[in-house]
């Protein structure tokens, strides 16, 4: 009887640990080294417009900046990120993250919701997939914690019957 409640729990407790991967080990009162070379800040250029930020290849005007598509500024003017996140512009879906695809802003429905972006309509830009939120840059799993209570359920049976 041991043996079944480990083999149920070693999963189910690796399932929640998954949960809390976002809060990892920190570094609490660790001092930064003092012969460590300041990294200078890159400031994005500001814009009102997509038009704004045409000059500097592979971004797009978000929340007032020209950003690459993994909403960090360019360095030196050059975009580093491979793919394009999310409300990036693209031409096609192999330009988006994954879990993401490249649609036409004229054919989504949530143009209101896509007005504070300043883009115009003849563009297309990564969208996250049905079922897949915006998580910064990228796109990832909305948690489905529907099974867990079914998970909990069989358990307590498995329990009461034995």
């Amino acid at each position: 009887m041991n043996a079944l409640y480990v083999t149920v729990s070693i999963p189910l407790l690796l399932v929640l640990a998954g949960f809390n991967h976002a809060h990892g080990l920190t570094t609490f009162g660790k001092s930064t080294p003092q012969n460590q070379p300041n990294t200078p800040l890159v400031k994005a250029k500001q814009c009102t417009l997509q038009t704004n930020c045409s000059l500097i290849k592979n971004t797009t005007c978000l929340r007032g900046a020209c950003l690459c598509g993994d909403n960090h500024p360019p360095n030196n003017g050059e975009c580093t990120a491979q793919l394009q996140g999310p409300n990036h512009i693209c031409t096609k879906n192999e330009d988006c993250v994954d879990n993401a695809d490249c649609f036409a802003i004229k054919d989504l429905k949530l143009t209101k919701d896509l007005s504070h972006l300043n883009l115009t309509p003849d563009l297309s830009i990564c969208r996250c997939q049905e079922g897949y939120t915006e998580v910064g840059a990228t796109c990832g799993g909305d948690i489905n914690l529907s099974t867990l209570p079914v998970l909990l359920l069989a358990i307590a049976l498995f329990k009461v019957f034995n």
